[in-house]
């Protein structure tokens, strides 16, 4: 069976009450694991990546490798800081798009 966040979601209104008991336990024992996951790779990924950025932002070398690596630690930073809280919420909430990032386009006519 595969995970989806959806799946996840303990106070949703349809949620089915023939369900046992060791499947809202099972639900939960997932929903508190991506927790802990995703609150480690946040807090630990974002202390690494400052310590990466400060050691090679004080260097003086020009070199491509360095460059790429200030890049790299900027990008996983950003991930760290906005992509993996965002994923929290979505999988808290079980919604699939965040309301504020959501924006009304036209359809184009056909005919």
């Amino acid at each position: 069976m595969l995970y989806h966040p959806s799946f996840l979601i303990l106070n949703q209104t349809s949620f089915d009450s023939t369900n046992s008991t060791s499947d809202y336990l099972l639900h939960l024992f997932i929903l508190i694991a991506v927790w802990i996951v995703l609150l480690i790779t946040i807090i630990f990924g974002t202390i690494g990546n400052i310590l990466v950025l400060y050691v090679y932002i004080n260097r003086n070398d020009n070199k491509t490798c360095t460059f790429f690596i200030k890049m790299l630690a900027i990008v996983d930073l950003i991930i760290c800081l906005i992509l993996a809280p965002l994923e929290l919420y979505q999988t808290t909430t079980g919604r699939s798009e965040l309301e504020f990032f959501k924006y009304k386009t036209k359809k184009p006519r056909i005919g």
